[in-house]
């Protein structure tokens, strides 16, 4: 009887080591995440696309090349003509950067996101075209997973949107995506090692441009492998390949001794948190260069900045920051802080 329990146990704990995670909607982002990630460069002859049951992805050589992170904000907090088109979304997550071609800007891009229990999907875009704010909703979402997540599962959309502008022009985009969950295991990354889910995307884009007077179309084909863990939000790894590119970028604190392997890696640290009236900043490596302080608002407002000055030479540098009782309220904001060495971002919570 007693050798009987033991070998259950052991049953027990090998399922519970080798069995696949399962995705679903709480695994998904929320307004108030931040997600740092690196993003590296592909070398070598790594055969990323393998996959099966309790495979072993290993991917400890990638070293980054840049850093940024995903910011995730209410839809409320976003301009109101977005507010209004996109009342369904449950969170949006502002770009970073614009584009120039042909004499079209476009800047301050936002993507709108619809999470349910059954699945999480892209359902359209807001954009600046030359200053002139346009939202641009598919008619039918982009869905990026259906839950539950599970090895074996397919399934695919079709989303389609046009914008016509009086005397300017029309845009219009047409997109398929087929999704494969085709493994599970266990992924191995630099700094650490998760149990994920992969899924397989294939995306067929085109774009139809027409601009005073100027005509274009884009066709593409977007393969995507992403390795998703419970409650990490976003892939801890994702390769996208593209018809002439491929991307990579991973889950972690960003690492910038790029260049040079015996600099050490910048590391924040904030305490207590939740905060009450003061909150303590202690920097491992802080580089040489001023820090920036920053808190922002939920809704992406900046509400506080200090400049933090003489910081060269320290292994750790630690500042006391003063919360102004009347400027924090009790909730939610984001913390920044830069400097040419780091750029980091924190979520702080207030409670009194």
């Amino acid at each position: 009887m007693k050798q009987q329990l033991l070998t259950l146990m052991f049953i027990i704990i090998l399922s519970q080591i080798y069995s696949q995670p399962v995705i679903n909607d709480s695994d998904m982002p929320q307004p108030g995440d931040i997600i740092n990630y690196n993003i590296a460069i592909l070398s070598g002859n790594y055969d990323y696309t393998q996959s099966g049951n309790n495979h072993i992805w290993n991917f400890s050589f990638l070293s980054p090349a840049n850093y940024s992170a995903d910011t995730f904000i209410t839809v409320n907090s976003t301009p109101l003509i977005y507010t209004l088109i996109f009342s369904n979304a449950t969170v949006s997550l502002k770009q970073i950067g614009s584009y120039t071609q042909s004499g079209m800007t476009i800047s301050n891009i936002y993507d709108f996101y619809k999470n349910s229990s059954s699945e999480f999907s892209l359902i359209g875009y807001g954009a600046e075209l030359n200053g002139i704010k346009i939202p641009a909703k598919y008619d039918n979402p982009d869905i990026l997973y259906r839950f539950p997540l599970n090895i074996g599962n397919t399934d695919s959309s079709t989303s389609f949107f046009d914008i016509s502008l009086p005397n300017i022009g029309y845009f219009s985009e047409n997109k398929t995506r087929k999704n494969f969950v085709d493994g599970w295991g266990t992924l191995i990354l630099p700094l650490d090692t998760f149990q994920v889910l992969r899924i397989k995307s294939v995306v067929f884009i085109y774009d139809s441009i027409y601009y005073q007077s100027n005509g274009m179309g884009y066709n593409s084909i977007n393969t995507e492998y992403k390795w998703l863990a419970k409650g990490h939000k976003e892939p801890v790894l994702e390769i996208v390949k593209s018809n002439n590119y491929t991307t990579v970028t991973y889950f972690g604190n960003y690492d910038n001794s790029i260049n040079d392997k015996n600099k050490c890696i910048p590391s924040v640290f904030l305490s207590p948190n939740p905060a009450e009236d003061k909150l303590l900043m202690k920097v491992l490596s802080p580089g040489y260069s001023d820090i920036i302080f920053t808190v922002f608002s939920i809704n992406g407002s900046k509400i506080f900045e200090q400049t933090i000055n003489n910081v060269s030479g320290y292994s750790l540098f630690e500042k006391e920051i003063i919360l102004d009782k009347s400027i924090f309220k009790n909730g939610i904001y984001i913390v920044n802080i830069r400097n040419n060495d780091m750029n980091y971002y924190q979520k702080l919570i207030i409670k009194k």
